[in-house]
């Protein structure tokens, strides 16, 4: 979703974040410090500042467009006056992984098939060739998992990447098409991953 900001002349945009630009030493500090958790002091100035112009105090958006604003124009935010004009930022789909590390509490499922003459002997032999090592629930077909509970014990970003304009081009163009047309698709996909 793009920022409302994106509209605003140039001028105004100096004239309203300049001071604020001013307060960081170099350019790569300004995103981590606008988003970090503990500086609610900088983004309460970037919002007094910016909600002349429309700036939505709740919304990530805005303040993501300043903190680019800032990082692309940097040099010229330190000066008195603006020279031409600023490069806007452009809003892009990203795909951000979340790794979230757990311990959990389940229960597993496994299918084993064997041999017995009844139900009884194979539990009995099953338990016992479980007890020496020969029957291995790992080795078996997993059938299900029941989750009981859990325990979160960091979640971080794992990883950002940018989504390919040519991958939404094709998924909107899939979104579109009928069962014929998506089997033909299927097919032409198959014969160039087998050729790559």
């Amino acid at each position: 979703m793009a920022s409302n900001l994106e509209s605003i002349p140039s001028k105004l945009l100096f004239k309203i974040f300049a001071p604020i630009a001013k307060e960081f030493e170099n350019p790569s500090e300004v995103s981590e410090k606008v988003f970090d958790y503990h500086e609610d002091d900088l983004r309460d100035k970037i919002y007094e500042r910016g909600k002349l112009i429309g700036f939505r105090k709740n919304t990530t958006e805005d303040l993501d467009f300043v903190a680019r604003l800032i990082e692309l124009n940097f040099e010229k935010f330190q000066s008195d006056t603006l020279e031409g004009d600023l490069e806007i930022p452009e809003s892009k789909e990203y795909r951000v992984i979340i790794k979230a590390d757990q311990t959990q509490w389940t229960s597993e499922y496994w299918e084993h098939r064997i041999y017995s003459y009844s139900n009884i002997n194979a539990e009995n032999s099953s338990r016992w060739l479980e007890s020496n090592g020969e029957l291995d629930y790992f080795n078996g077909k997993h059938i299900d998992t029941d989750y009981h509970d859990s325990e979160i014990t960091e979640i971080r970003i794992d990883s950002v990447e940018p989504i390919n304009e040519s991958i939404k081009k094709v998924k909107s163009i899939v979104e579109k098409s009928d069962k014929k047309t998506l089997e033909r698709l299927k097919k032409l996909i198959e014969e160039r991953i087998s050729k790559v």
